[in-house]
């Protein structure tokens, strides 16, 4: 079986949203983001590195622009984005949290492939430790 990385999805997305609009799509923003890798060697295709992917990028978002933040000889984050929302239209904002799970425990890791031993949400989320961290939003009673 040949592992396919994330990028290559972005053809059958695009087929998705079209049937879903029946026929017009247009996107309005698109984001791309990540941390450089540990072993660039070991990704699949187009994310061995940051130009294969920019270049997979820039196929499907032509007016894209990239970005690296941080020094490129430590840990940096590349970001590719493209923001075709007319400018006098607000945008709501919103927020977003990402989590970054870099040399956690093999016993943690395992609850995130599905093998023999995959079990529900919940159980990963309790034994993984991940639900201890994450914020429930609470309601208030009025």
């Amino acid at each position: 079986m040949e592992l396919l990385g994330f990028l290559s999805c972005l053809p059958l997305l695009e087929q998705y949203a079209r049937n879903a609009f029946e026929g017009e799509m247009n996107v309005e923003y698109a984001l791309f983001t990540r941390r450089n890798y540990k072993f660039p060697e070991k990704q699949p295709a187009p994310h061995s590195c940051w130009d294969e992917e920019k270049g997979e990028l820039y196929k499907h978002f032509p007016a894209g622009k990239e970005f690296v933040i941080g020094s490129t000889d430590k840990d940096h984050f590349y970001v590719f984005m493209q923001d075709n929302r007319p400018e006098n239209i607000p945008v709501e904002p919103y927020s977003t949290i990402e989590v970054a799970m870099n040399d956690m425990p093999r016993s943690s890791m395992d609850h995130f492939y599905r093998g023999d031993n995959f079990v529900t949400e919940s159980v990963t989320l309790s034994e993984s430790g991940i639900s201890k961290i994450i914020l429930k939003k609470q309601r208030s009673i009025v």
